[in-house]
């Protein structure tokens, strides 16, 4: 598989003596959109993802450490307390990426916890760490939950259905 890069020397694109102040600012609205991305844990508390979390996983050519390709990015930045996208939808065997920023977490947990923004993980619930990149597979249909341990309250949360 080839290994795809999006590099570009943004700062000489807006030096550029051609290069109008509003095209500047649209450039860098889409350089921006292309860094971002967010999710998960079953209602009932049902362990989602068979494969777990596979956090050395880096996802650069679009596919994971296993080889199985990624169907959603979700990323989390410091200074925003959000998961960007916030709530997907995948299908049943799909592999989610979280890469997360050095303050924020995803940690799986149940409806019951999601609905009262706590922050109790569900046995054999997916986690990626603080400043970590990691993927999870989800082999299951259903609806699964995730938060921000230490932002729970703030509402960075986020949810996963998979059909």
């Amino acid at each position: 598989m080839k290994k795809i890069s999006h590099n570009f020397n943004l700062a000489a694109l807006l030096n550029h003596k051609r290069f109008s102040n509003l095209a500047s600012l649209a450039c860098l609205g889409v350089a921006l959109g292309l860094a971002g991305c967010s999710a998960s844990a079953d209602e009932d508390g049902a362990d989602p993802s068979s494969d777990g979390v596979d956090p050395g996983a880096d996802g650069a050519d679009g596919a994971d450490d296993m080889g199985g390709v990624i169907a959603a990015t979700i990323t989390s930045v410091d200074g925003n307390l959000a998961f960007m996208p916030a709530d997907i939808v995948i299908k049943a065997g799909d592999t989610v990426q979280f890469v997360n920023s050095e303050t924020h977490n995803a940690l799986e947990v149940s409806g019951e916890t999601y609905g009262a923004r706590g922050v109790d993980p569900i046995p054999n619930g997916f986690e990626v760490d603080f400043g970590q990149t990691g993927t999870v597979t989800f082999d299951q249909p259903g609806r699964f939950f995730f938060v921000c341990t230490p932002h729970v309250s703030l509402n960075m949360i986020g949810t996963i259905t998979v059909e």
